[in-house]
């Protein structure tokens, strides 16, 4: 039996997804792009055209364009706005309906849903990311990142171990030829 240094392994494990704060980002520039959009017009009233048309048209634009984000895109990448990992479960907390915030309510996960964990890298970054990968897409979760391959390999191992999944660790980079 391997008795080396293991990484400690503390539940719950606790995150959040990215998509929260890409969703109000979005929001917010949408938004100011309609302010600015009016300004401009109320400043150049000479200029012709209907000021409640054009902005109504822009704001018809950019709210079909923000629910394409959240109805498409968001599901595909990362289908939840916070999870807890346990021993025997994972909690997703979903996003509202527009995105902009959190649900209180979990939907749960026995975790033999779970393919297993892997390490992947980014190599630009320098990134090496532990993930607990779901058999859907969208459920995937990246538990942590790391900046060298030694201790993502090592906590996704003991991590496995605990929840008993199997784990494809991060091998030497590949080089093109």
């Amino acid at each position: 039996m391997d008795h080396g240094p293991r990484a400690s392994i503390h539940f719950p494990i606790e995150g959040v997804s990215p998509w929260v704060h890409i969703l109000r980002v979005i929001a917010l520039g949408s938004t100011g792009a309609l302010a600015v959009v009016a300004v401009m017009m109320v400043t150049m009233r000479g200029s012709g055209g209907d000021l409640a048309t054009i902005l109504g048209g822009l704001s018809v634009f950019l709210v079909v364009e923000y629910f394409i984000v959240r109805a498409l895109v968001v599901p595909r990448i990362a289908d939840y706005g916070r999870f807890r990992v346990y021993e025997k479960k994972v909690d997703y907390f979903p996003l509202t309906f527009t995105g902009l915030t959190v649900s209180t309510a979990s939907d749960s996960e026995p975790i033999d849903h779970f393919s297993g964990l892997s390490v992947h890298a980014d190599t630009q970054k320098g990134q090496y990311r532990v993930l607990l990968n779901h058999k859907e897409r969208g459920r995937t979760i990246c538990l942590k990142t790391y900046y060298a391959p030694e201790p993502a390999n090592s906590h996704a191992e003991a991590l496995a171990q605990s929840l008993h999944l199997g784990y494809a660790p991060f091998r030497g980079g590949r080089r093109a030829a």
